[in-house]
């Protein structure tokens, strides 16, 4: 997977970038704007979306702890390179860390795993260790 170009950001990891941050949004707000559980449609979008976020964090992430991130653009001093380095890790770590999350309150809470309405993860009793963990 090639991370960079020429001091760039490939194609690859600015789709990845675009497709990550819309859908990290788009999650954001469905959960903000769901009040319970009863609107399936709703909840499992938030769920769907959310899994595929996660499908494709773990490739950029693996990809950008290989490549490294790209080469500032201008100079910075070193505690303002140290800053960036630690929001653009934690950012993509989120990117991972979140979704892992729901999944462990979703089937913690007994309601099952489903992406667009295939059903990874039967619904079924509440693992109360796995809904705490989320």
């Amino acid at each position: 997977m090639d991370a960079k170009t020429n001091n760039s950001i490939s194609k690859l990891m600015m789709f990845f970038h675009w497709v990550i941050g819309l859908g990290m949004i788009a999650v954001l707000i469905s959960g903000l704007v769901m009040d319970d559980e009863s609107n399936n449609l709703l909840f499992n979008a938030h769920m769907s979306f959310g899994l595929l976020v996660l499908a494709l964090s773990v490739p950029r992430l693996v990809g950008r702890l290989i490549a490294g991130m790209p080469k500032p653009m201008t100079e910075r001093s070193k505690f303002e390179s140290i800053a960036a380095a630690v929001v653009m890790y934690s950012l993509l770590a989120l990117t991972v860390v979140l979704p892992l999350s729901g999944i462990a309150v979703s089937v913690g809470e007994g309601y099952g795993l489903s992406l667009f309405g295939f059903e990874l993860v039967n619904s079924g009793r509440e693992i109360h260790m796995l809904k705490d963990l989320g």
